[in-house]
């Protein structure tokens, strides 16, 4: 099955519902894809299983719908890769609240293995591959880089195309630097890589961009991607978007303004919430508890606060002056606006005076 110019696999689909025996299929998608639920569910139910779709939010493969797979047989996951990320929780506790805080690692690594074990078991990831030309809006592109050493990256619908993108670019007489991808989770300094696929990024690991240019093409749809390039690399990034041909720049001036900002008006908080993410790719106990005694020790108070889907209302509820999130990296930037600040862990580092700025962005 083939819509929008994006295939979602459902021969693989068939056969995996024939193998494994399925009599009742869970469906999840993006937000952007979920138009689509009910005809890919009509197309799945013709294979004869009865098939449930997720209503939830899916901001990503961290975002697997748990509670959904657990009452299938099988969970089709559209739109993303299964990222690649280590669920070990070293205990690097000290002082008085070694004992509680260990324990809480325990649990929270049996936790993350007992997920990540149903989800590689009955779990299946489609990465709805765009099924387009992608050289004529890579020559739409070219004429806005500028210099003559280009890093090109994709979102992983465009991440098979990236040979025919670097081709495109040589005729433009542009030299393509690849990254490797190693060390480009932007929720700490040295997160893991998380991308399957090579020169792939995702919102929260874009060490699959090169650092020895000055510009970066990324084939990829929205802002989401090229904002955060941009932001957390220092360098202009053109997004070039195979599926609608549409190309744009994003320059990382007032992004980084917009974070500023946000850790300026935290320098007065007295009390933090620290927000621990549910969600099985995004949930870090070990970074919260990290930041509970970074807070503590600097004479601030504050409090573990667990949460699946982070909202404005939610937020508001609780008495405090600022929020860290250790949930998505990127969900700071949800909040710029928010009347109670919201940070990454690096940011909060900042506030407390144990980080530089050019330690969180690249200058």
């Amino acid at each position: 099955m083939t819509v929008a110019k994006l295939d979602f696999e459902l021969e693989k689909v068939k056969r995996v519902i024939k193998e494994r025996g399925v009599s009742v299929a869970g469906i999840q998608l993006p937000d952007g894809l979920k138009r689509f639920g009910t005809e890919i569910a009509s197309e799945i139910s013709s294979f004869g299983v009865e098939t449930v779709i997720s209503g939830r939010s899916c901001y990503g493969a961290c975002d697997v719908d748990v509670q959904l797979l657990e009452l299938v047989d099988v969970l089709f996951h559209f739109g993303h890769s299964e990222f690649l990320v280590s669920s070990e929780l070293a205990d690097e506790t000290t002082g008085e609240r070694q004992e509680s805080a260990t324990r809480l690692l325990r649990k929270a690594a049996e936790r993350c293995e007992r997920l990540r074990s149903v989800i590689q078991e009955r779990c299946i990831f489609l990465e709805c591959r765009a099924l387009v030309d992608v050289k004529p809006v890579v020559a739409k592109a070219a004429p806005l880089l500028r210099s003559n050493a280009v890093g090109l990256v994709a979102t992983v619908q465009h991440a098979h195309s990236l040979e025919e993108a670097r081709t495109t670019l040589k005729n433009f007489g542009k030299y393509v630097v690849a990254g490797k991808g190693e060390n480009g989770c932007v929720s700490r300094p040295l997160g893991k890589m998380r991308a399957k696929c090579e020169g792939q990024i995702l919102g929260c690991d874009f060490s699959a961009a090169a650092s020895g240019c000055e510009e970066i093409l990324l084939l990829g749809s929205g802002k989401f991607h090229a904002e955060g390039l941009s932001l957390y690399l220092g360098k202009k990034v053109v997004v070039a978007d195979p599926l609608s041909g549409s190309v744009e720049e994003v320059t990382p001036k007032r992004l980084m303004a917009k974070r500023m900002a946000v850790t300026e008006r935290a320098s007065d908080a007295r009390r933090f919430g620290v927000l621990l993410g549910m969600k099985p790719g995004q949930f870090d106990l070990k970074a919260a508890l990290e930041i509970l005694r970074l807070a503590r020790r600097k004479g601030f108070k504050a409090y573990l606060i667990s949460m699946d889907e982070v909202t404005r209302e939610k937020l508001l509820a609780f008495d405090v002056d600022a929020f860290v999130s250790t949930a998505c990296p990127r969900l700071a930037e949800d909040f710029y606006d928010f009347k109670k600040p919201v940070m990454t862990p690096l940011e909060f580092g900042v506030v407390v005076g144990e980080r530089k700025w050019d330690e969180v962005f690249r200058f």
